[in-house]
């Protein structure tokens, strides 16, 4: 009889630990549902500091303007491309060269709609350089400064 209540309590444990088991399960189930609902609130909140500090970086990108050694390094290209064109130090280059500062300025601030070289965005730094250094006189600057050089 001895045996007979050894298996009797073996089964009985056997099946507490069952349900101690399923218990367990069911509780940890419900752990993670909470926790899938709460890894979807925090998807949602970095989606949202994703999309507000992508447009800080869209606002920036039109605010942070030419620091002093790009604009240097700007009007060195300028004056390098105005060469290309003129001799410094020349009668030609003091009557006409204003002409050519005055065509790149003014494309770059019509091409960046700026009021100022001032105001280039910073983010555009090479694509800005690399406009002037491809830059060309336009047939009709070139008809005008050869007028101004005629006249002289």
């Amino acid at each position: 009889m001895n045996e007979l209540a050894k298996k009797a309590d073996e089964k009985i444990s056997y099946k507490n630990l069952v349900e101690q088991l399923a218990e367990s399960q069911i509780n940890v189930n419900r752990a993670m549902a909470g926790l899938v609902g709460k890894v979807k609130d925090v998807a949602v909140k970095v989606d949202n500091v994703e999309e507000r500090i992508a447009n800080v970086e869209k606002v920036l990108d039109k605010r942070v303007y030419l620091d002093a050694v790009e604009k240097k390094e700007l009007t060195k290209h300028v004056k390098d491309k105005i060469k290309t064109y003129l001799t410094p130090g020349t009668d030609e280059y003091k009557k006409a060269s204003r002409y050519l500062y005055n065509a790149i300025w003014g494309e770059l601030k019509n091409r960046y709609n700026v009021m100022s070289y001032d105001f280039l965005p910073s983010k555009y730094f090479d694509e800005i350089i690399e406009y002037v250094d491809k830059w060309q006189i336009t047939p009709s600057l070139q008809e005008r400064i050869n007028k101004i050089l005629q006249q002289a």
